[in-house]
């Protein structure tokens, strides 16, 4: 008989509440992570939901983001760095 465990079934096995949270939370963030790319691909639908969160006043905002991020998006990541700070 093997006296090793595998640490991550043992955590499980002792801690089944830490392990439905980290689940739960693995689970949140890729389905955010598509929300973001679903939201990228559709700027429309991202600026919508802009509108409804944080009411007209903000589309400006989002706009000259969306500008920044176009810009920017030939550079290398340390002029983009630069660029945006």
């Amino acid at each position: 008989m093997s006296t090793y465990a595998d640490p991550e079934s043992t955590i499980c096995q002792r801690h089944p509440v830490e392990a439905l949270f980290r689940s739960c939370l693995t689970a949140l963030l890729l389905s955010r992570a598509a929300w973001c790319i679903a939201a990228t691909l559709d700027p429309d639908a991202l600026q919508q939901q802009l509108i409804a969160r944080f009411g007209p006043a903000r589309v400006n905002l989002l706009k000259d983001w969306q500008h920044l991020v176009a810009a920017t998006k030939p550079l290398g990541e340390e002029a983009k760095l630069k660029r945006v700070n």
